[in-house]
């Protein structure tokens, strides 16, 4: 399974806390230290939701994500998991053809 890590401020910040990128990047980094860089993925969540992230409201944010978490040393294979291989690991394995 994967974990996905989206930037809705509710979901990576203590309740009444706006929340920035530099704390989407927090979360991403404690779940990829804590269960491993294959079991987490980036999210959007950017359907409606009322408290997305200043500068995060569609994927033109994760980029900068990318970056900041390559600054705390995450390797481009950590990166390129996290930004897509993981969702496609599921989903071939979820809906993949058995043939």
């Amino acid at each position: 399974g994967v974990l996905g890590v989206d930037v809705f401020s509710g979901h990576v910040t203590p309740p009444g806390r706006p929340g920035t990128m530099e704390d989407v990047v927090d979360h991403l980094d404690y779940w990829i230290r804590l269960v491993g860089a294959a079991h987490v993925a980036i999210g959007g969540d950017f359907d409606g939701i009322p408290q997305v992230l200043d500068g995060a409201e569609d994927a033109s944010c994760y980029p900068a994500v990318f970056a900041a978490l390559s600054r705390r040393g995450h390797g481009p294979e950590v990166i390129e998991s996290v930004a897509s291989l993981n969702w496609l690991r599921v989903l071939e394995h979820a809906f993949g053809d058995d043939s």
